[in-house]
C-alpha cells in the first residue's frame, strides 16, 4: 500500500506541475487546440480500444494462469495498430472534408492522434496489468517515469520549437513511444517461454465481440456526454472561451482522476479476483463491497476538492488562467459523476451483461447535449459541467435499478450519508478558515490546502480503514477472503 500510495502522491505532484507549465507556456487558444486533439483521441480510444481493454481486465487472471497472456496481447496490439492507423485517416478525410479549424493541418491532427492512440494505450494495458498481477513497484516506476518523461520532452521541445499546440503534443507522443517500449520489454521479461500468437477460434471472438460491442456504444455515448460537448463550445464560444474551460475543468479532472487512480489500484484488483471466483458468495458479494468503499471516498474526494479549489487555481495555473474558480467546482462535481457511472458500470461487467449500459447513456448523453444546448447561448459555459453531471446522474439512477437493485447488492446509504453530511460541515470549516489564513501573509494558497487535507484527512480514513485488509481482499492480501459482514 505504501508503495502505491507514494506513487500516486508523486503521479498527482507531476500532475500540478504539468497543468502550470502548459498554462504558463500556452495561451489559452492553443490550450483550447490541446483540449480539441485529446478529445478526438479520446472519441477512438473510448469506441474501439476501451471495450477490449475491458475484456482484457475481466480475463487477465485466466491468462495468467495458463501462460496464454502473451499471445492475446500481442494479437490486441496488432489489432492496435490497426486501429491507430484508421483513426488517423478518419481524422484527416474529416478534417479535409468539413474544413474545420484548429490550427493545425490535417496531417499533423492525423498523427498526434494516431500516435497517441496507439503507444498511449500499449502503456495503459501493459502498466496496470503489472498492478493486477502483483508488481506493485514495476508499475509504479514506470507510471512515475512516463510522466516525467512526456511532461520533460513537451517543454523541451516548446523551449527548441515555440509555443503550440501540436509541439507541445509531439513531445508527448514521442515519450509515450519510448515507454511503451519499454513497457513491454518489462512486462515480458522473465515470463516463461510460449508461442507469441495464437490463433482466437470463433467461440472465444463470439464471446469478445458479444461482451465488447455494447460497451463500446456506453462508452461512445459517455464520450459525447462527457467531452464531445466540446466542440460545440468551440464553435459557439470560440477557442479562448474552451481554453479557459478546460483549464478549471482540467484542475478538477486531475484531482478526480488521481483519487479514482488511487481507489482503483487499491481496490480493483481484489473487484476483478472476486469477480472471477468460483464460490458463489464471493462473486456475489463482490460489487457490493467495491461499492462500499469506492463511493463514500468519492463523495469526499469531491468535496475536499470543492473546498481548495480558490487555492488550486492560484498554484496550478498560469496568470492568464485565474479566473477559473467556478469551472473548478463544477467540474468537480461533473467529474465525480464520472467516476460513480464507472462504478456501476462494473456491476455489468462483472456479470457479462453489458447491454444494460445502452439505454441509461442514450438517456443521460440526450440530457447532457440537449440541455447544453438550449441553455449555453444564454447562461454561459457554467451550463456545461452542470449538463454533464445531471447526464451522470441519470445514468447511475437507471444503472442501480436495471443492473445492482436486487442482482448485485444494495447501496451503502448510510455511509453515503454520512460522507455528505461530514464532508459538508468540513467544506464550510475550510470556508470560514481561509480568511483568516490569507490576513497572515499574500501567498498562502500552501497553507489553505493543507488546512483543507487535514480537516479531511480524518474522514477519508475512516472510510479507507473500514475495508483495510483485514476486511476487504486487496491486491496483496494473499488469502482473498470476503467480509463475513455486509457493508
Amino acid at each position: 500500500m505504501l508503495t502505491l500510495f507514494i506513487g500516486r502522491v508523486a503521479q498527482l505532484i507531476i500532475a500540478v506541475a504539468s497543468m502550470r507549465l502548459v498554462t504558463t507556456l500556452l495561451d489559452p487558444a492553443q490550450l483550447g487546440q490541446v483540449s480539441l486533439v485529446a478529445t478526438l483521441t479520446a472519441l477512438f480510444a473510448l469506441l474501439l480500444v476501451n471495450p477490449v481493454g475491458m475484456f482484457i481486465n475481466r480475463r487477465l487472471h485466466t491468462w495468467s494462469e495458463t501462460e496464454s497472456l502473451r499471445p492475446r496481447l500481442h494479437a490486441f496490439f496488432a489489432y492496435l495498430g490497426g486501429v491507430a492507423a484508421l483513426s488517423g485517416s478518419l481524422v484527416a478525410t474529416a478534417v479535409w472534408a468539413s474544413g474545420m479549424q484548429i490550427g493545425m493541418t490535417a496531417v499533423s491532427l492525423a498523427a498526434l492522434v494516431a500516435g497517441s492512440l496507439l503507444f498511449n494505450t500499449v502503456i495503459q494495458t501493459l502498466v496496470p496489468s503489472l498492478n493486477m498481477l502483483g508488481r506493485v513497484r514495476l508499475f509504479a516506476v514506470l507510471t512515475i517515469s512516463g510522466l516525467l518523461v512526456n511532461l520533460a520532452l513537451s517543454v523541451a521541445f516548446i523551449r527548441l520549437a515555440g509555443p503550440s499546440a501540436f509541439v507541445w503534443m509531439g513531445g508527448a507522443v514521442v515519450g509515450q513511444a519510448l515507454l511503451s517500449l519499454l513497457a513491454y520489454w518489462l512486462f515480458f521479461r522473465g515470463s516463461p517461454a510460449g508461442p507469441n500468437w495464437a490463433a482466437i477460434d470463433r467461440d472465444q471472438l463470439k464471446r469478445l465481440i458479444a461482451f465488447s460491442w455494447p460497451v463500446a456504444i456506453a462508452v461512445g455515448l459517455a464520450w459525447a456526454q462527457m467531452q464531445g460537448y466540446r466542440f460545440l463550445i468551440a464553435k459557439q464560444e470560440g477557442l479562448v472561451a474552451l481554453g479557459l474551460f478546460t483549464a478549471g475543468y482540467g484542475i478538477a479532472a486531475a484531482m478526480v482522476s488521481a483519487l479514482e487512480q488511487i481507489l482503483t489500484t487499491w481496490f480493483q484488483p481484489a473487484f476483478y479476483r472476486a469477480a472471477n471466483s468460483i464460490d458463489p458468495q464471493i462473486n456475489d458479494g463482490a460489487w457490493q463491497h467495491y461499492a462500499s468503499a469506492m463511493l463514500p471516498l468519492s463523495i469526499v474526494g469531491m468535496l475536499a476538492l470543492i473546498a481548495s479549489a480558490p487555492d488550486l487555481v492560484a498554484l496550478m495555473l498560469g496568470p492568464d488562467f485565474q479566473t477559473v474558480t467556478t469551472y473548478v467546482v463544477l467540474g468537480a462535481l461533473a467529474e465525480s459523476t464520472r467516476v460513480w457511472v464507472g462504478v456501476f458500470t462494473l456491476a455489468t461487467h462483472m456479470k457479462l451483461k453489458t447491454r444494460l449500459l445502452l439505454l441509461p447513456g442514450v438517456l443521460g448523453t440526450l440530457l447532457t447535449l440537449s440541455s447544453m444546448q438550449l441553455l449555453l447561448p444564454t447562461y454561459g459555459l457554467k451550463v456545461a459541467p452542470l449538463s454533464v453531471a445531471a447526464g451522470g446522474l441519470l445514468n447511475c439512477v437507471w444503472l442501480f435499478l436495471s443492473a445492482v437493485k436486487g442482482a448485485t447488492g444494495m447501496l451503502p446509504v448510510r455511509r453515503l450519508l454520512v460522507a455528505s453530511v461530514a464532508g459538508a460541515v468540513a467544506v464550510a470549516v475550510a470556508g470560514l478558515a481561509r480568511p483568516a489564513l490569507y490576513s497572515l501573509g499574500t501567498f498562502m494558497h500552501p497553507a489553505a490546502i493543507a488546512l483543507s487535507v487535514s480537516i479531511f484527512a480524518p474522514l477519508a480514513w475512516y472510510f479507507m480503514h473500514y475495508h483495510w485488509p483485514g476486511e476487504l481482499p486487496t491486491a496483496h492480501d494473499r488469502r482473498w477472503r470476503w467480509p463475513r459482514h455486509k457493508p
